[in-house]
Order: C-alpha cells, then structure tokens, then sequence
C-alpha cells in the first residue's frame, strides 16, 4: 500500500482504512500476514513535513524456531512516524 501525501491539503485529516491479507505485500518469508490490517491514524501536515500518529492491528502466521509449526501472532501497535 502507498499513501500519497502531496494529496494532503488540510493541516490535519484523519485516515481510516482496513486491507485484506492479499492486499498487503510484505516481501518477506519469516511472516504472512493472515487477518485484515486495520490502519487508523492522524496525519498532521507542516509544510513538507508530515507526522503520521496511530495504530495497526492485525494478525501474522510465524515459524516456531523451534519445533517448525506455524502459530498466529495478534499485531496491535502504536506507531509514530515523521516524513520530512
């Protein structure tokens, strides 16, 4: 998924979006993502610079390091990001 932020005009907007698992390209063996991915955040706009403030859930499928077998693993983060 790609958010283009020269689109943002306001100096504050809200974002809300669920993906489904096909949706979201990790490029990664170690995980696979298996539930919805729930975004929500801020998007706060100074000029050129952007600070996104929010949180993403959703569920993974890993590889037990030890035994091999796959097990769910619940994502519920807090993120705090800066584009400049």
């Amino acid at each position: 998924m790609q958010l283009d932020l020269s689109r943002i005009r306001q100096a504050q907007s809200r974002f809300e979006r669920t993906l489904q698992p096909a949706e979201v390209a990790t490029g990664d063996d170690a995980y696979q993502v298996v539930g919805p991915v729930r975004l929500a955040f801020e998007i706060h706009k100074d000029k050129a610079k952007f600070r996104l403030v929010g949180t993403v859930q959703t569920e993974l499928e890993l590889s037990c390091s030890r035994c091999l077998e796959p097990f769910r693993l619940p994502v519920d983060q807090a993120f705090d990001l800066r584009y400049h």
